[in-house]
C-alpha cells in the first residue's frame, strides 16, 4: 500500500499592515489534502489569535499601538511565519509654539514633526493671518503663515496646526502709524553745527525705495537721551517747524516725529532734511544722539 503524499500548505497573505488603531485580520490556509491538519501560534503580545472560523481560516486581532514607533510581530501558521507590521501612533509637535509678527506684517515658518504616514492640516483662526503654504501635509513638514500689516490696536490670534494651537501676536504701530522703514533708506550726515553744546544741526537724507507713501509721512527719531521736558516751547527747536508729535517707545525713551516737508513721498523720491536740536546737550555736555531712525506713514498720536 502506497503511503499518502506529504502535506503541504499555502498561507496568505504572507504580510499584513495595520494602522496604529489596530484591527482584525484573517489568514487563509490551503492544504494539499483535506486530511492535512495545521495549527497556529504567536509570541507577539499585541497579536491575539481567535477561534478558527473554518478549517482553512485563522482570524486574529491587532491591539492599538500607543507608541509613535512602528512595530513588527509574527504569526506561526502551518509551519510558516507571517509578518504583521503596525504603524506608530500619530503624535505631533510644532516649533516654535508662538511668534510675534512685525507691525508691517510678513511671513513666518512653523516646523511640524510627525511620523511619515500621519496627515495634518493648518487653519488660521485670525482674520489677519493667512496660511500661505504647507497645508494639508503629512509627516514632518513646514507651514508658512503670512500676517497683514497692523494699522490699529495690538493683535493676538491663533492658528491650529496639526491639532496644536500656535499663538501669534502683533504689536500696534508706534505713534499710531505704520512703520515703513523697510522701504525708506535713511542716511544721517555729520553734525553741521554745534553751538556751544546748546544746539546742534544734522542733515538727514531719506530715499523711498518702494511704492508711493501717501501723506502724512513722518521721520521718527527714537531714543533721544532727554532727562527733562522733551522740547523747548513745544518745538524742541526742530527744523522744519511742527507739527511734532511726542510719544513713548516700548522702552520708555522719547520719540520725536517730524513731518516730511513734502507731506507725501513718491516712489524713488529723495528728501533731504536739516534737523536742529535744542537744547543740544544731554548730561555731561554730550550732544544728544538716537539709536534708531524710522519712517512712519499715517498720523502719529500722542
Amino acid at each position: 500500500m502506497l503511503a499518502p503524499p506529504p502535506c503541504t500548505f499555502t498561507v496568505g497573505p504572507q504580510n499584513a499592515t495595520f494602522l496604529a488603531a489596530g484591527g482584525s485580520g484573517s489568514l487563509v490556509v490551503t492544504p494539499s489534502s483535506p486530511t492535512c491538519t495545521w495549527g497556529a501560534s504567536t509570541s507577539t503580545p499585541w497579536i491575539t489569535l481567535q477561534s478558527k472560523s473554518s478549517s482553512t481560516v485563522q482570524p486574529y486581532t491587532v491591539a492599538a499601538n500607543t507608541s509613535s514607533s512602528q512595530r513588527t510581530g509574527s504569526i506561526s501558521i502551518a509551519g510558516q511565519n507571517v509578518t504583521i507590521t503596525q504603524s506608530g501612533a500619530c503624535t505631533y509637535s510644532i516649533s516654535p509654539g508662538s511668534g510675534i509678527f512685525a507691525v508691517n506684517g510678513g511671513t513666518m515658518s512653523i516646523n511640524v514633526t510627525a511620523p511619515s504616514a500621519c496627515p495634518w492640516t493648518a487653519v488660521s483662526n485670525a482674520n489677519w493671518i493667512t496660511v500661505m503654504s504647507g497645508s494639508p501635509g503629512s509627516g514632518t513638514g513646514w507651514v508658512t503663515l503670512q500676517a497683514l500689516a497692523n494699522s490699529g490696536a495690538p493683535h493676538s490670534g491663533t492658528v491650529t496646526i496639526a491639532g496644536i494651537t500656535f499663538n501669534a501676536t502683533q504689536n500696534a504701530p508706534a505713534c499710531g502709524a505704520v512703520d515703513v522703514s523697510s522701504q525708506v533708506s535713511v542716511v544721517r550726515g555729520t553734525i553741521l553745527a554745534n553751538f556751544s553744546r546748546t544746539a546742534y544741526t544734522q542733515q538727514i537724507r531719506l530715499t523711498n525705495t518702494g511704492a508711493t507713501l501717501p501723506a502724512p509721512v513722518y521721520l521718527v527719531l527714537d531714543g533721544l537721551p532727554l532727562s527733562g521736558p522733551p522740547c523747548v516751547g513745544g518745538t524742541c527747536g526742530v527744523t522744519p517747524a511742527p507739527p511734532l508729535t511726542f510719544c513713548q517707545s516700548a522702552t520708555g525713551s522719547s520719540l520725536i516725529a517730524v513731518s516730511l516737508p513734502t507731506g507725501a513721498m513718491n516712489a524713488g523720491q529723495t528728501i533731504t532734511m536739516t534737523v536742529t536740536f535744542q537744547p543740544g546737550a544731554a548730561s555731561g555736555g554730550v550732544p544728544p544722539t538716537w539709536y534708531t531712525t524710522r519712517v512712519f506713514d499715517g498720523t502719529p498720536t500722542q
